[in-house]
């Protein structure tokens, strides 16, 4: 999974942005609703952790992103929600995105 994130607001003693993106995953219930199925680490995005040449005035936006081996933890043929949740701890703002998707069952060994 890979996504861009916009809006963040920059630390300005470093001039990078100063955030976490967490994953979790669901299972959609066939009688519906939702069922919790596990989360990832939080993904720190900060001047620790993205490269020192990386110059935000020049455009490029951070991403956040799972291993392909987060996938390989969800059972094949289910319909998963997967909820990101950005916090800019500069801004003190938080962002949660629902994304609906099925696992093909090949993509599962």
């Amino acid at each position: 999974m890979f996504f861009w994130i916009y809006g963040e607001q920059m630390d300005p003693a470093t001039k990078k942005p100063n955030m976490t993106v967490d994953f979790s995953f669901s299972r959609k219930l066939p009688e519906g609703g939702e069922k919790f199925f596990n989360r990832t680490e939080p993904e720190e995005l900060s001047a620790s952790t993205l490269p020192p040449t990386l110059d935000f005035s020049a455009g490029p936006q951070p991403a956040a992103r799972q291993p392909a081996g987060a996938a390989r933890q969800l059972p094949g043929g289910t319909t998963t929600i997967s909820r990101s949740e950005m916090v800019d701890k500069v801004s003190g703002k938080t962002v949660s995105r629902d994304v609906t998707f099925t696992v093909a069952p090949s993509a599962v060994q």
